[in-house]
């Protein structure tokens, strides 16, 4: 994350060994130091990720996720539930923040075969948009924004007998509008922290490709109500994991990978003039395995890039690259 007031800001997520749950704890980038930013933020239950974003009032805001639902903002110098009463019975599986600061909230019911929800915070009020359980079950979920602000919700569904389906929409104020399919070749859209991203003009998505008899990552661009593919080859052309995607200043989409055939390091790759370039290097963690990888365009003139640095004992990792040489 970048607070535009006090720069980079990390948010991890540590299992809690004293309680078998969950603990969030937050960093504050300064003065080339990183120091803790909060108090720790612990949970009985178990959590496999964490989104963060900022309220309208400038809070920090974490949603732990595949867990019990739980919204928590530090405010005054300690941690506030802002969660409804009506999510006592739910789970967390996917948030996203909007620039003015709104919460999005996709939760599954275990009670009612799994079914998702998407509610909305407004800085005082949960709303749910749409109808209780409007979208079924799901294997995965995600929820972001294209260029005007206007919420996209996808899913992604697994079944033994018919294998992926997938579907996105889009809210219009009142309802949720189904988008185009994807092509049936994809075998799924890859369910990084941003797998679809939007400039002013245009809307991209990563997706899975195993045609190399490997997993690697392709790329569609949402055209004229359909998905068409960017380039001829993945992005790898030896197997990678997608880990992160945005869209830099000009409107450009920017993908991080972890590419399967150099020993899972980390590269990140930029659509630019029709074509990919790399960003620095390729593998510039230097033969050290790089996951979890998370993307921000700072108000400095920095991308950072956070992963989990595999072979330093899985410590966080922060790096930059200076955007504005090019």
């Amino acid at each position: 994350m970048y607070d535009p007031v006090n720069g980079p800001l990390l948010v991890l997520l540590f299992p809690d060994n004293s309680s078998y749950g969950s603990l969030i704890r937050t960093y504050q980038y300064s003065g080339g130091v990183w120091t803790k930013h909060t108090d720790d933020l612990s949970s009985t239950a178990f959590s496999l990720g964490v989104y963060a974003g900022f309220l309208a009032d400038g809070s920090l805001c974490v949603v732990p996720t595949w867990t019990d639902a739980s919204v928590s903002a530090w405010r005054s110098g300690a941690w506030e539930s802002i969660e409804d009463s009506v999510f006592s019975d739910l789970w967390n599986k996917t948030a996203g923040f909007s620039d003015d600061g709104e919460v999005y909230l996709v939760l599954e019911n275990p009670q009612n075969e799994y079914a998702l929800s998407v509610y909305q915070y407004d800085g005082s009020t949960w709303t749910i948009l749409g109808t209780v359980g409007q979208f079924g079950a799901a294997t995965d979920a995600w929820i972001g924004f294209n260029s005007m602000g206007e919420p996209l919700f996808f899913s992604c569904d697994y079944d033994y007998e018919t294998g992926y389906s997938f579907q996105m929409y889009r809210w219009t104020g009142s309802d949720w509008e189904a988008l185009a399919n994807f092509p049936e070749w994809v075998i799924t859209p890859y369910l990084c922290s941003n797998p679809i991203v939007s400039s002013a003009s245009q809307m991209w998505c990563l997706v899975r490709d195993d045609s190399g008899g490997y997993p690697d990552v392709r790329t569609l661009e949402y055209i004229d109500d359909n998905w068409i593919m960017v380039g001829a080859d993945p992005l790898s052309g030896g197997g990678a994991i997608a880990e992160d995607t945005l869209i830099d200043s000009d409107g450009n989409p920017i993908v991080a990978l972890s590419e399967i055939n150099a020993f899972n390091e980390m590269t990140v790759l930029r659509y630019r003039e029709e074509a990919w370039e790399t960003l620095g290097i390729r593998g510039f963690t230097f033969g050290d395995a790089a996951d979890s990888g998370a993307m921000v365009l700072g108000g400095d003139g920095y991308l950072y890039l956070a992963y989990r640095a595999v072979g330093h004992e899985n410590a966080a990792s922060v790096m930059r690259y200076p955007m504005v040489q090019d």
